[in-house]
């Protein structure tokens, strides 16, 4: 079963900010980064229940090959996209 993914406007505004860093870097990997995105969104839709609850029925899913984790909650058959968090920030946060 595919759930929904719905995205909130701070997970846009920091994917959308996370594109233009790598972009400013090289174009070439702008596009690593949404594509790895991308197949990170569609493993959640496919089966978001994988992703342990890390804290108050939060799920975080890590991109492949960036240091990003998606982090988002499961709602029945929908699954909202909270917000996009750089790794090393995450753990600076839990210390």
């Amino acid at each position: 079963m595919n759930y929904k993914l719905s995205s909130s406007k701070k997970a846009e505004k920091d994917i959308e900010k996370a594109i233009e860093w790598y972009a400013d870097i090289n174009k070439v990997l702008a596009i690593r980064f949404y594509n790895d995105l991308i197949k990170t969104k569609k493993q959640i839709q496919q089966n978001p229940k994988a992703f342990q609850i890390r804290y108050s029925e939060i799920r975080i899913a890590f991109l492949y090959k960036f240091p990003f984790g998606l982090h988002f909650r499961i709602i029945e058959d929908k699954v909202f996209h909270i917000v996009l968090i750089l790794a090393k920030r995450l753990s600076r946060a839990l210390l």
